[in-house]
């Protein structure tokens, strides 16, 4: 058994401490305004409105693996994680924004306790989103949030991040990407 797996859990035996939606930063409140998970996981391992992208409803919103799309500002894309522990977690990554076109994306680290941990933007390059040090308590939620900033045009991004627990007596690491899965009945998780 890993460290990881001897944590204790806060959600269902089988099920992620990931979760993968849409939704709003809420400027006011320095907070995720509003999330919903999303309702379809697609043929293409994405976290999307249906099966096609873009969908009716959601038009471009999406995430994978590795990144995704966000749509409008009310469709940005969340991906969560839910802490199982009391600690002081690190997290390190890098948003790239590939695209010569548009204006590029912002990225949000928030988390459910003290609000906007860090933010950047990646327009045409990518930009190292590590927070050094953030308390959580079991049951928090730290969510990844991308927005479209001005423009939905030419918003594909890319963002895996590594949150570890420094000063556990056993080294823990829980990754975006490795952790990534589909809807909570697969045990199966998708390659990156």
């Amino acid at each position: 058994m890993s460290a990881l797996e001897s944590l204790p859990r806060i959600t269902p035996p089988g099920q992620s401490n990931w979760q993968y939606g849409y939704g709003s930063f809420d400027e006011s409140a320095n907070r995720t305004g509003s999330f919903t998970p999303f309702p379809h996981f697609n043929s293409s391992a994405q976290w999307a409105g249906g099966d096609t992208v873009p969908d009716p409803t959601l038009g471009c919103t999406f995430l994978t693996a590795t990144g995704g799309h966000p749509d409008a500002t009310e469709k940005s894309v969340i991906r969560r994680w839910i802490a199982p522990l009391d600690a002081t977690i690190k997290i390190e990554g890098t948003l790239a924004h590939g695209s010569k076109n548009a204006d590029g994306v912002r990225g949000r680290v928030i988390s459910s306790r003290s609000g906007t941990a860090g933010e950047w933007i990646a327009q045409h390059g990518s930009a190292s989103t590590n927070v050094g040090s953030l308390v959580v308590q079991a049951g928090d939620t730290i969510d990844f949030v991308t927005d479209c900033r001005e423009s939905i045009t030419s918003d594909s991004f890319s963002w895996t991040v590594k949150i570890s627990v420094p000063d556990a007596a056993k080294p823990l690491v829980v990754s975006s990407q490795e952790q990534f899965a589909g809807p909570p009945e697969s045990t199966e998780s998708i390659p990156g």
